[in-house]
């Protein structure tokens, strides 16, 4: 690579390159070394900077004042300056962006001790390692020079630019390992916290805490499944095991569908649908959805699986319990089957009984036409044998009045009277006409005329009032049977009125009582919630107030720590210049030493 392509390094205070530290202590010792003020002010930028901004920045100081370029004394010193001045500047840019990104809940991680000791023994590991690959590089590159040590300083390489370039290659390297190390053990931190507070939930009977808890972890691992560039894997039977005890909790929290849900999963899960439990789960899932029959094939499966699991032997305890249980289930769904049985028993009891009413009363309105029928007959039969029986009736009137009769069915002795009767009854004889003179002749015709016409008159009259009378009793008997009709109609519809009332209390009944039920989970459940939610506020009051109390009792730790790094600079500093000044007197002595000698040379 040529000197006008490179990037430069960031070398530490020993002279040799090394990748900026993410430890807090380096930071800190930095800090008291070094202002963010101060570092600005060496690189030239402004609060509103970005890292970008300061990454251009440092590297045209670098690039000036590098020691291989710059011919001044102290260009050493400037260079490390600068160096100290962008490692400060870079601290603060990553200590900003993990405090913006909040990507894990720190408050929470700094109170875990065990977190806190896995993450240092982590930065250790990869700091010995990076030192180590450094220190590699740093053998490797004096071992070059040296093979190029005889040929003219024009063609040697530029060995500045090249040790940049490889250093910060081990640098990427392991700054990307130490972030996927953090964030693996932070996403197995946070799940196994969640798992212990939901046994702890679990143990205090606080089920729907437990099943908040299982669904954060839950979440959690199949989002580190997600992320293939975290490099985060759990155990594969870890998430059905979250899984059963979230069902054994919504069990417990009267929440069947989403117990039933989540051990359904587990049923057709690639490796737990091989674990008895999670089919003896199943199993009871299925039965507080009352699916019996379907709960008593899983608990049979969940026996198998057991039997095959102890070497088949059917006549172990937990195997035997599970049949019992599949027993149970069975006696279950036969009752439920007898219910169901019983109840179209009924219903088809309910039907006959209506059909059966239907009938009886088309009999009994086929036994009141009859009877009106007959009342009519008898009283047509009435009224001819009182025509026949009248010396004055007339010959019209009985024909009329027996022809309705026979229309009516009337036979009988009745009917035989009155057509002797009607044989008897004879028109009267025309006059002689030859002898009765053509005025008496007239007159004869005219009263003729006139009886005949009120003869008619009567006979017609006779068979509107036979006709009226007749419809009379038509309508009288349409009455009857339509009263009838209505009669049994009423009394069906009082039969199906008490059987849809008897049907509609024993669901309100049902109704009620699950209603009540319900109320009465809800209520356990918000009484439950209400205290965990009181636990938890206990719980997060009382981390907070270790947080306050750990944020300053660290504020008073770093206020110290920094008192005293900026006593141990001054001393070193006081050192250096001690150093100096003896280095000197040193140097003089060694002038005044030579001169002596000189001049000694020179006397001799």
């Amino acid at each position: 690579t040529s000197c006008g392509r490179r990037r430069l390094l960031v070398v530490r205070a020993e002279g040799r390159g090394a990748a900026p530290h993410r430890k807090r202590e380096g930071r800190r010792e930095m800090d008291a070394e070094l202002t963010l003020s101060e570092a600005r002010e060496i690189l030239g930028l402004n609060s509103q900077a970005s890292v970008e901004d300061a990454r251009r920045a440092y590297r045209q100081l670098a690039l000036r004042q590098h020691p291989d370029k710059s011919a001044e004394p102290d260009a050493k010193a400037k260079f490390q300056r600068i160096n100290d001045a962008w490692m400060r500047q870079q601290a603060w840019h990553e200590d900003h962006e993990e405090q913006t990104a909040a990507a894990v809940d720190e408050t929470a991680a700094d109170d875990d001790p065990q977190l806190q000791a896995q993450l240092e023994r982590q930065s250790q590991a990869f700091d010995r390692a990076e030192r180590d690959a450094l220190d590699q590089l740093e053998r490797s590159i004096q071992r070059q020079q040296g093979q190029w040590s005889g040929i003219f300083a024009s063609k040697q390489p530029c060995w500045a630019g090249f040790e940049f370039e490889e250093q910060h290659k081990i640098w990427k390297h392991y700054e990307t390992q130490r972030r996927v190390s953090e964030l693996a053990a932070v996403s197995t931190w946070t799940v196994n916290r969640a798992l212990r507070q939901a046994d702890a939930a679990i143990s205090q009977r606080k089920f729907a805490a437990a099943a908040r808890l299982l669904t954060t972890a839950l979440e959690e691992i199949r989002e580190a499944d997600k992320e293939s560039a975290h490099q985060v894997k759990f155990d594969a039977q870890l998430e059905a095991d979250v899984l059963f005890r979230r069902s054994q909790c919504y069990s417990q929290l009267d929440m069947p569908d989403l117990a039933l849900r989540d051990a359904e999963k587990l049923a057709h899960g690639k490796q737990s649908r091989h674990w008895p439990k999670v089919h003896r789960r199943h199993a009871e899932a299925l039965s507080g959805t009352e699916r019996h029959d379907e709960a008593k094939t899983a608990y049979k499966q969940a026996a198998r699986l057991m039997s095959e699991e102890q070497g088949y032997a059917p006549t172990g305890k937990m195997v035997q319990e599970i049949e019992a249980c599949a027993e149970r289930e069975q006696q279950r769904h036969d009752a439920a089957q007898a219910t169901k049985r019983e109840a179209r028993r009924q219903k088809r009891a309910a039907e006959v009984a209506g059909r059966e009413a239907e009938k009886v009363a088309q009999e009994r309105a086929e036994a009141a036409a009859a009877e009106a029928e007959a009342r009519k007959r008898s009283e047509l039969e009435a009224s001819l044998k009182s025509l026949v029986d009248d010396p004055a009736v007339q010959h019209a009137a009985l024909q009329a009045k027996r022809l309705e009769a026979a229309a009516a069915g009337v036979e009988g002795t009745v009917m035989a009277a009155a057509t002797a009767r009607l044989r008897e009854i004879v028109p009267p004889s025309a006059p002689n006409t030859k002898t009765q003179s053509k005025g008496a002749k007239t007159a004869y015709e005219e009263r003729t005329r006139v009886q005949e016409e009120r003869r008619r008159k009567a006979a017609e009259e006779q068979a509107r009032q036979a006709e009226r009378d007749s419809a009379e009793r038509r309508t009288q008997a349409e009455k009857e049977e339509k009263q009838n009709r209505q009669k049994e109609r009423g009394e069906r519809a009082k039969v199906k009125a008490k059987a849809e009332q008897a049907e509609k209390a024993r669901q309100e009944s049902e109704e009620r009582s699950r209603k009540d039920q319900e109320r009465q989970a809800l209520r356990e459940m918000r009484r439950r919630e209400a205290e965990e939610a009181a636990a938890a506020e206990a719980v997060v009051a009382e981390a907070r107030q270790k947080a306050t109390e750990a944020t300053q009792r660290e504020a008073k730790e770093e206020e110290r720590r920094r008192a005293a790094h900026a006593e141990e600079a001054h001393l070193r500093r006081e050192a250096d210049a001690r150093e100096r000044r003896e280095a000197e007197t040193r140097r003089e002595a060694e002038a005044a030493r030579r001169e002596a000698l000189q001049a000694t040379k020179e006397a001799e």
